[in-house]
């Protein structure tokens, strides 16, 4: 009979489409329910893509079903879509006294080298550019 840290196991070794990571350690699986050799678990996850859901139920199910002594394997997938504002909120009521909004991130290039150059040198701070960016 398997054991649920049996299922976790397996399950570690589905990743997800598209990404380098498995749906256990993104927190995609849940309710991990194990009655003789009928297995069961919930993958719930965010996405604009429904048919993902898809290939992540059939390849969480391969991986539960090469387990000695599992008959039965029941994945229920929950796809809901991305939200854009907090759970709860609209946009509009995030900071609602303000008209406009907008979004800044910094100029700067990410790289492995920290002398990297900036996309402008309009960008640069003064110490910055003494520093040689």
């Amino acid at each position: 009979m398997p054991t649920p840290e049996q299922v976790v196991e397996a399950l570690k070794k589905v990743k997800f489409p598209g990404l380098s990571r498995d749906i256990v350690s993104f927190g995609f699986v849940h309710d991990v329910q194990v009655n003789g050799g009928d297995v069961s678990f919930r993958i719930q996850f965010q996405s604009e893509n429904a048919a993902v859901g898809q290939q992540v139920a059939r390849d969480a199910e391969a991986a539960v079903r090469k387990i000695d002594g599992v008959r039965d394997v029941h994945a229920h997938v929950d796809v809901s879509p991305r939200q854009a504002a907090a759970p709860g909120m609209s946009a509009g009521e995030i900071l609602p006294e303000v008209r406009f909004k907008i979004a800044v991130a910094s100029g700067r290039v990410a790289s492995a080298n920290p002398r990297c150059r900036p996309i402008s040198r309009s960008r640069c701070t003064r110490s910055a550019i003494r520093s040689g960016c």
